[in-house]
């Protein structure tokens, strides 16, 4: 299996570490099955605001893990085996639910009655989007916690999206039917055609933080980040750029007219408590 994992066609010699891996990883994912009845999941939001205003105009639902011996585990360590094993599925409903119970409070973090809504962004895995019942499931979801579903907002990273372009469209349409809003995530990293990306009922593209990270200072994430932000304009989408960290790569996207900026410099990730208690005036 290990062979196999690093691309077939080769051999791995089988080790006590190797051992120790297997049975830690096993470990973990039967923990993980126990954590959100346990309550050990939590959601942190991290603002995504107007490159010009700096007010809030999203909040991006993410997804953590306080494990009882080993301590907080970043996304890293558990979402990939949450994929694999299919538990993906029942995190992703247990985050939009979450994410679903605490839009209308949200809206209080707003600075003037006349801005508009404060929406909420929840990541969409590739297993979520291919299973039968998402839609379903998501509607469910709304109806149960009486959510206005334009407060909703799906990301599909670029790579998930490509992977069956008729379910993806399929799903993705029913999606917006249901009155949510779409975007991609990490655009730039995947194999996404201009023709595909016309096609799918999308609002947003947000700019991949490897470009981010080299503006300025590497002329190709530069221009990749510019040419992203254009492209998204031409086709009437909102550019959102992730990872901004210095003031420089903020100004450097504002030069770009990119629309809305997410990272530690305008923002990081809090509990919705703690949100709320600090107020808009104060992030």
């Amino acid at each position: 299996y290990q062979a196999k994992e690093l691309g077939k066609n080769r051999f791995e010699i089988f080790d006590e570490t190797m051992r120790e891996k297997r049975v830690d990883r096993a470990h973990l994912e039967f923990d993980l099955h126990r954590a959100l009845e346990r309550g050990e999941l939590f959601i942190e939001y991290q603002p995504e605001v107007c490159a010009e205003t700096g007010r809030i105009c999203v909040l991006e639902a993410l997804v953590r893990w306080t494990h009882p011996e080993r301590g907080r585990l970043g996304p890293d360590e558990f979402i990939p085996m949450a994929e694999e094993t299919g538990l993906v599925i029942q995190l992703g409903e247990w985050t939009l639910r979450e994410a679903c119970r605490r839009a209308k409070a949200f809206q209080a973090l707003r600075q003037h009655p006349d801005d508009p809504p404060i929406v909420i962004a929840v990541n969409l895995s590739g297993k979520q989007l291919a299973h039968p019942d998402l839609v379903r499931t998501v509607a469910e979801c709304l109806e149960d916690t009486g959510v206005d579903p334009a407060l909703i907002s799906i990301e599909v990273t670029e790579s998930v999206l490509m992977g069956d372009l008729e379910i993806s469209s399929r799903r993705l349409d029913a999606l917006v039917s249901l009155g949510l809003s779409i975007g991609i995530d990490d655009f730039g990293t995947g194999y996404s055609s201009l023709a595909h990306l016309r096609s799918f009922p999308v609002e947003f593209l947000k700019i991949d933080r490897m470009f981010v990270r080299g503006l300025g200072d590497v002329g190709a994430d530069t221009a990749i980040a510019e040419a992203v932000i254009a492209l998204a304009h031409t086709l009437g989408l909102r550019a959102v750029a992730e990872g901004v960290e210095t003031i420089a790569q903020l100004e450097a996207l504002k030069s770009f007219g990119c629309d809305l900026v997410q990272g530690w410099l305008v923002g990081r990730p809090e509990r919705a408590e703690v949100l709320l208690e600090l107020g808009a005036t104060k992030l």
